[in-house]
């Protein structure tokens, strides 16, 4: 049985008793994912993976709303947990097999924000196994930020119908004048380039892309635009498309096959 400890505001930590030091999974779960949703992926890793740590980062209107440096301030735990497995790996003279799998643009700006303070913090690279996108990475449309931010909201009918809306268009509004303004990089953009960079990025060059056409919040054309940029880079890709299902709903309708997948990717060797 794994053990879970809360190692900040939003990570968590969850260490099998017979764990391999050097390797490492980071979930970044989408926009207010918690409970069972989120649960059947951390118990779907302790099936494939069952020697391999966890790390769980969680995603709400709170981490996408400040400042990009208050973000990364907030990763300084989740920093020293890759540092430590890349020191256990350089310590038993293996390789650090690390992999990165991120939910909806709210995942994937956590491991974005992740990257860029790794590297700003240590001076060196993350070396990776894999990435793993579900639902991601999108460009960016004001209507489909709106919906991700309002279904975010817990369910209560304050948060649906007062806070929800409102939130809706104040976030996607704050994030676009401060682009406009100069004061940081477009939210949607600086996810799209940070995921592929080898600024930040070292490793094998393999990403996994999980999408549906049935998907409202993220254009599926997005995510095969940002596979055919990975393909020009020279990464290894894999894309996978469900029929039938929606926003980070995958799992829901193919439970074995998106498990096979994740398997797969974590299991497959070379360069």
């Amino acid at each position: 049985m794994s053990t879970s400890t809360k190692i900040s505001r939003d990570a968590t930590l969850w260490t099998p008793p017979d764990a391999k030091p050097h390797e490492l999974i980071v979930l970044c779960t989408w926009l207010g994912g918690t409970g069972r949703p989120v649960s059947k992926y951390i118990t779907m890793y302790q099936t494939v993976a069952p020697q391999t740590p966890i790390l769980h980062i969680a995603s709400h209107v709170l981490t996408v709303t400040p400042p990009y440096p208050f973000q990364r301030a907030q990763m300084s735990e989740s920093i020293k947990v890759i540092q430590n497995t890349i020191s256990a790996a350089a310590s038993s003279s293996q390789a650090p097999k690390i992999q990165i799998h991120t939910f909806s643009n709210g995942g994937s700006n956590s491991a974005t924000q992740l990257l860029i303070a790794h590297q700003a913090r240590t001076g060196e690279k993350i070396p990776i196994h894999s990435l793993v996108l579900d639902s991601s990475p999108a460009k960016g449309e004001y209507w489909k930020s709106y919906h991700s931010i309002t279904l975010s909201m817990p369910p209560s009918p304050f948060f649906k119908y007062i806070v929800g809306p409102i939130a809706g268009h104040l976030v996607p509004g704050w994030m676009l004048t401060g682009a406009k303004l100069g004061l940081y990089p477009v939210f949607e953009d600086l996810i799209r380039d940070t995921l592929l960079s080898e600024e930040v990025l070292e490793g094998r060059k393999s990403v996994v892309y999980l999408w549906g056409k049935g998907d409202l919040h993220v254009d599926w054309e997005d995510v095969k635009s940002h596979a055919e940029e990975a393909e020009g880079k020279g990464w290894l890709v894999r894309s996978e498309e469900f029929e039938g299902s929606v926003h980070v709903g995958h799992w829901r309708v193919e439970p074995e096959r998106y498990e096979r997948v994740v398997k797969e990717t974590w299991e497959q060797e070379g360069k």
